[in-house]
């Protein structure tokens, strides 16, 4: 399975033609199918633009979308669509009818990737540490099949992006200052940019978000809160003076504005009084 994987996700391109070699079923068209999806490459956060054309009238088609994860594992997704009465499809406006997802969902066949076949649904294609290369996702369009059961056919065009979660562009800063652990990420430039505070509560330092946030401008500390380094090994209970001195740094960094974006910091309600939960403004 990895090596087809490996293989399908190898070579980069944006779009790809293939002509049928048998059409039996009224309605199908006898054109080449394109599929394109735009942008090849950009961020993770990055509407797609996916659009397929030379389909028959209201042909059923199958979308379906395949990416290795970071530590090698593959997740997919699919959903089943409909084209116009001019073989058209554009996943910004015709929904989909059924699979993975329904209803008009551009970005569906991205967030509802999970883990193929035998693979731990509890794995997650998202990368965690230092964000070098991006994420392959390949997509492809084929024949609806008539019966659920029956296994998707060629694929009638396929498309290759690449989704960054970083740039080279960031300023990267691994933290070790007084109790505080995580990475400081910068946008470029001077600032001031607004601070936030990510946090994920599986243990370990995830900074996929927070770099992505500080591609959108913001100065943003990925804050481990167990599992890193020093820290405990388990979280037993919340030291809210780490929450603290997490905020006042970045409070107080030269490029910062001095000011914490709020809903950042909606996590301390749980443990503060709304009185004290202000005072990290």
């Amino acid at each position: 399975m990895w090596r087809w994987a490996q293989a399908v996700l190898r070579t980069p391109g944006t779009r790809l033609q293939l002509r049928r070699s048998v059409c039996t079923s009224p309605g199908f068209s006898q054109k080449a199918v394109t599929l394109s999806v735009t942008p090849r490459t950009g961020l993770a956060d990055e509407l797609l633009d996916i659009k397929v054309e030379g389909l028959g009238p209201r042909e059923r088609v199958t979308l379906r979308a395949s990416a290795g994860s970071y530590r090698g594992r593959l997740f997919h997704s699919q959903a089943h669509f409909e084209s116009d009465g001019r073989g058209r499809l554009d996943l910004a406006r015709q929904p989909a009818l059924g699979g993975d997802f329904t209803g008009v969902e551009p970005m569906g066949l991205l967030w509802s990737l999970t883990p193929a076949g035998s693979e731990d649904p509890c794995h997650s294609q998202r990368p965690r540490g230092v964000l070098k290369t991006p994420l392959k996702v390949e997509v492809t369009v084929h024949p609806t099949p008539q019966q659920p059961e029956v296994p998707l056919g060629p694929a009638l065009a396929s498309a290759h992006v690449q989704r960054w979660f970083s740039s080279p562009q960031l300023s990267r800063t691994r933290l070790q200052t007084g109790s505080l652990r995580g990475v400081l990420l910068l946008p470029p430039g001077d600032g001031p940019f607004p601070g936030l505070i990510d946090m994920f509560g599986d243990g370990g330092l995830d900074e996929s978000r927070a770099s992505l946030l500080a591609c959108r401008g913001f100065a943003a500390l990925a804050l481990p809160l167990f599992g890193y380094e020093d820290l405990p090994p388990i979280m037993k209970d919340l030291n809210l003076d780490y929450f603290e001195e997490a905020a006042k740094f970045v409070q107080s960094h030269p490029k910062g504005s001095g000011m914490l974006e709020r809903n950042v910091l909606k996590i301390k309600s749980l443990t503060l009084g709304e009185s004290e939960y202000r005072k990290w403004y």
